[in-house]
């Protein structure tokens, strides 16, 4: 594991803080990972919705083939298309 021991600082008004705060949370990721992924460029995505990976792992449980096509449409609405 790499050791993150330098830190940049930055000034940002009360309503960027908030969005910025926002956003990682709704990413999933600590506010240090959302920002460090929106600087290098890096892809970030929203967490699944709860309820939409709730549905998903229900799907998966029933084995029936004909919900393969529902649980890959469940699959990318939670993941994205690259799962």
């Amino acid at each position: 594991m790499r050791e993150r021991n330098l830190s940049i600082n930055i000034r940002v008004t009360e309503n960027e803080k908030s969005n910025i705060c926002s956003k990682a949370k709704r990413s999933g990721l600590s506010l240090s990972e959302y920002i460090r992924k929106c600087a290098l460029g890096q892809s970030v995505r929203l967490a699944p919705n709860k309820h939409l990976k709730q549905a998903y792992q229900l799907v998966c449980q029933m084995n029936d083939s004909r919900l393969d096509k529902i649980k890959e449409l469940l699959l990318n609405a939670c993941y994205g298309d690259d799962g």
